[in-house]
């Protein structure tokens, strides 16, 4: 009876510590399991948070192009402005001096058509003398005998006003004889008809002149008139045209300011979660104590942007070594075959009906005392677990021992 009991309690000890152990590793299993998903979970925000500061990135990018754009296309606009200013000025220069141009001109005119108007005036005289003359003439030639007595016997008397005009007379007829000799006309009718055409010429010469100066002067005023309304309606079609267009341009600088503003406040949240993230997979990366040597000298002191994937990848790799240690003593220790986290198969037919281990079952203190929060190294780990497998074969043989003394007794 002693030896049968002593083997059933053998069994009992044996199927506790394997309920004990499963339930250490239905624990393990959760912790790995949920560290994976947190993992993946990071990963999944790293990409995002990545793929958005790519795209944050380009519309950056794109704003700044648009923003340094537009103030070329502001400075352009400034610069047209100035030459069209400029333009404008040399425009009222060219025209002040063509005004003045104008003045003279019509100053010199004026004094023309005087000197005309005085020659007019002299030949017009000279016309009449002409013709006074002829009358003259004619009628001395008419004249009777008696009164070329009479006036020989005044010539003798007294002087007459008769002898008056005759000197008057002769001093006409040594004009008329410079006249003709100036001229190279002999013909009295011919010369005063030259005169009468000359002086018709010169009435018609005064009217075209008159009528230029009336059409100089109308002209003169509808181009100032034009001038002022050019210079007006350009004056407010560019003041217009620019106040139009720098409200669009600080309206369009204002909307990309706040959109570059908006974009800057989001890369700022998201570089503070990736920041969160570095200090999350640093612990974690400590916590498990992986390569940290190994790791310094390839990725670094510190998590970054750039390897934060190879610090996930080594704290999934150094997770798994964990449960390949574990798996390895079990197989070691008689446990057979230990199956990893995640479905390995299909299921058995037959699947094992494992029982939910009692942790109150003649469990030490120093084994409930095990932070089962508390990560392992693999050399700990193996330790420990060197240890347990001792303790159960200790105890396993004191129950052999006292089940012999019993049956003996």
């Amino acid at each position: 009876m002693g030896g049968i009991n002593a083997s059933r309690d053998t069994a009992n000890a044996l199927n506790k510590q394997m309920r004990i152990l499963e339930n250490r590793l239905d624990k393990a299993n959760q912790k790995f399991n949920e560290a994976i998903a947190h993992n993946k979970k990071l990963r999944e925000e790293i990409d995002n948070l990545r793929r958005e500061r790519v795209i944050f990135d380009k519309i950056y990018q794109k704003l700044e192009k648009e923003l340094h754009n537009k103030r070329k296309e502001m400075a352009n606009i400034i610069e047209a402005a100035n030459s069209a200013y400029e333009d404008r000025d040399r425009a009222q220069d060219q025209l002040a001096a063509l005004k003045q141009q104008a003045e003279r001109e019509q100053m010199e005119f004026e004094k023309e058509w005087k000197n005309l108007n005085t020659l007019i005036e002299k030949d017009k005289k000279m016309k009449d003398f002409l013709k006074l003359k002829q009358a003259e003439r004619e009628h001395a030639e008419h004249t009777e005998a008696p009164k070329a007595e009479d006036d020989t016997a005044r010539k003798r008397g007294k002087a007459s006003p008769s002898q008056l005009t005759a000197e008057r007379v002769k001093i006409y007829e040594d004009a008329f004889n410079k006249i003709q000799a100036a001229t190279g006309i002999q013909d009295i009718d011919e010369l005063v008809n030259n005169f009468i055409r000359a002086e018709d010429k010169n009435f018609t010469l005064f009217k075209f002149v008159n009528e230029l100066s009336n059409d100089i002067e109308m002209l003169e005023k509808q181009i100032q008139d034009l001038q002022i309304e050019i210079t007006s309606c350009k004056g407010k079609e560019d003041g217009q045209h620019m106040q139009r267009k720098k409200i669009t341009l600080e309206e369009k600088q204002n909307k990309y300011a706040n959109k570059a503003e908006m974009y800057e406040l989001k890369y700022q949240e998201a570089l503070k979660t990736v920041n969160a993230l570095k200090e999350e997979i640093k612990k974690l990366f400590v916590g498990i104590d992986c390569q940290t040597q190994l790791a310094h000298e390839f990725l670094g002191d510190n998590v970054t942007e750039s390897n934060m994937e190879q610090y996930l990848a080594l704290i999934e790799q150094r997770s798994s070594e964990i449960f390949q240690a574990y798996a390895l003593l079990q197989m070691q220790k008689g446990r057979g075959e230990f199956a990893m986290p995640g479905p390995q198969g299909p299921p058995s037919s037959n699947p094992p009906r494992i029982e939910a281990p009692n942790v109150r079952d003649d469990i030490s203190d120093e084994e409930e005392d095990i932070e089962d929060d508390k990560p392992l190294t693999s050399e700990e780990f193996k330790q420990r677990a060197e240890k347990r497998a001792q303790q159960l074969e200790s105890q396993l043989k004191n129950k052999f021992k006292q089940s012999k003394i019993r049956s003996k007794k």
